[in-house]
């Protein structure tokens, strides 16, 4: 790095600093007398935050004031976080956190956690692609090794799926939080949440060398909405410039909640809560398999998170994997 670069990245810190202890207008002439440096340091320095994500807005004769921040920082997660044993890495965009993480999991300790601001070839299931707008939803990827048996391995979507319903609802009181089988979290009838876990298996024991869980939220609403989506996607909040300290804060909150569960997995004592968040029991849904669809009742879940669905002829199936739709 040369010593330009490294002056640009200190000069910007430090104007962060300046912004964010005045919280109004700032001249650039009285941050470059406190900071003892050029009017065209203080600038590069603004273009700079700008870059790193702060929203800063400039009036002539006013000068600068920082009006919000949308990207995640490690230091603001651990802030909030309570559990020790996590390690946090924050990328600006990568393709998939998941994939990301797969590609170093088995250098890792169980523990660490991926946040991106936006992805460009996030994973749903069934191959599909996740939406991940620039800096207002939550990338995640959590790298765990649990001693479970492949078959346990969907416990584990199901316990991060009751983590974000907990947290969500706590920070969304206002909102009807729910669990659409088997891994998709909405919100006043709109999937705001993909959850999705990707294992590698030990061929000789049956078990899992590790697991990746992957989350996606659309925590604020993207600032033009969701396009083509906006039937069927939605958000927790509306559209800000200020996202990254409640998107650090939300990581943290479910990270903890996550393993809080996680630390007894195998007694599956989230299924009740599972269960309750359920909101397609009762319900008809559609069964889609290989382009084809089975109208079907939602009748219940096993102990093992499986969906027993009853068809129209009467005939009962238990869902181990695949999807469902609620739109009949």
């Amino acid at each position: 790095m040369s010593e330009t670069i490294k002056t640009v990245c200190k000069t910007s810190d430090r104007i962060a600093e300046i912004l964010k202890r005045e919280k109004t207008f700032v001249s650039g002439e009285s941050i470059a007398a406190e900071l003892g440096m050029s009017r065209a340091s203080i600038w590069k320095g603004i273009r700079e935050l700008e870059k790193n994500g702060m929203t800063i807005e400039a009036v002539t004769k006013k000068g600068y004031m920082l009006a919000g921040e949308k990207y995640a920082r490690a230091d603001y997660v651990l802030k909030y976080l309570k559990n020790p044993l996590i390690r946090i890495k924050t990328l600006r965009s990568v393709n998939s956190t998941n994939a990301f993480l797969k590609s170093i999991a088995e250098n890792e300790n169980e523990g660490l956690l991926v946040i991106a601001d936006s992805q460009t070839g996030g994973k749903g299931r069934l191959g599909r692609t996740f939406l991940s707008p620039d800096g207002t939803g939550l990338y995640m990827s959590l790298l765990l090794k649990p001693k479970l048996s492949a078959n346990d391995a969907l416990a584990i979507t199901s316990c991060a799926a009751v983590a974000v319903c907990d947290v969500a609802r706590k920070i969304a009181p206002d909102k009807s939080i729910g669990i659409k089988w088997v891994n998709d979290i909405y919100a006043n009838g709109k999937k705001i949440c993909g959850i999705l876990t990707e294992a590698a298996f030990n061929m000789e024991n049956g078990g899992l060398d590790y697991a990746v869980l992957g989350i996606g939220i659309n925590l604020f609403e993207p600032e033009h909405g969701f396009g083509e989506l906006s039937d069927i996607a939605g958000a927790l909040f509306p559209y800000s410039a200020n996202t990254a300290d409640v998107k650090c804060r939300i990581a943290a909150e479910i990270t903890d909640r996550f393993m809080e569960l996680y630390s007894d997995i195998s007694s599956k004592s989230f299924f009740k809560s599972y269960k309750n968040n359920l909101f397609i029991l009762g319900k008809k849904i559609k069964v889609l398999r290989e382009n084809k669809s089975k109208i079907a009742e939602a009748v219940d879940i096993d102990d093992n998170f499986m969906l027993l669905v009853r068809y129209e002829n009467g005939e009962e199936e238990l869902l181990s994997s695949g999807e469902i739709s609620i739109r009949i």
